[in-house]
């Protein structure tokens, strides 16, 4: 499953997540300054639960996935992408 998100893209497999940001401010945000500049891939064995929130006309939606580490990770979505990213969440959960 691959999605474009709101200044990401997401891959979805059977073994990882992985989040790429498209700019980079987005992949800063994603990884921190101090990780470079690289996707983010999180094993699925590591995801330890996922929230999401519909967007809306006024509000973008998001996919929280949260690691078994800690970690803490918002995908966000424009409405036009809602449906494939409830379909991501469903997938992950």
């Amino acid at each position: 499953m691959h999605l474009r998100g709101y200044m990401i893209e997401v891959t979805l497999t059977d073994d990882a997540l992985t989040v790429e940001g498209t700019t980079k401010p987005t992949r800063i945000a994603l990884r921190g300054q101090q990780h470079g500049d690289g996707p983010v891939v999180i094993p699925r064995a590591d995801i330890a639960s996922v929230g999401h929130k519909r967007a809306n006309a006024l509000v973008n939606g998001k996919v929280v996935v949260k690691t078994v580490g800690g970690e803490k990770y918002d995908l966000h979505f424009r409405r036009k992408s809602q449906d494939e990213f409830e379909q991501l969440a469903a997938a992950l959960n």
